[in-house]
């Protein structure tokens, strides 16, 4: 058995087959603090059926993905370790979402 430091981060970028992703996959992953999936120009949703356990996400960075319409807010919302969503060049997304404006979000530009 060897022993694994914790995965910190995940980073998907460029991806072009890319169609949609499923946070559900890193249920468990309790170290995780940064998920980002930036310039995928195929990404239309980003989908989390469920999260169970504990999630320490920090940052949620889903940036330049010009045909993403979708994203799990009320899940994401209730992250209460969540202090950065960024979702830059996604002209397909309202900004802010109401489960984001209603803690304080802010749009921080295109």
């Amino acid at each position: 058995f060897i022993a694994v430091a914790p995965l910190r981060e995940v980073v998907f970028s460029d991806i072009s087959g890319l169609r949609q992703v499923d946070m559900s996959l890193l249920n468990g992953c309790v170290g995780l603090a940064r998920f980002a999936c930036s310039s995928c120009p195929s990404l239309r949703s980003v989908t989390w059926r469920e999260n169970q356990g504990e999630c320490r996400l920090a940052s949620l960075e889903f940036s330049d993905n010009p045909w993403l319409s979708r994203l799990p807010l009320p899940t994401f919302a209730a992250i209460s370790t969540l202090t950065a969503l960024s979702c830059r060049g996604c002209p397909r997304l309202v900004s802010p979402p109401v489960e984001i404006a209603e803690q304080g979000g802010t749009p921080t530009g295109h």
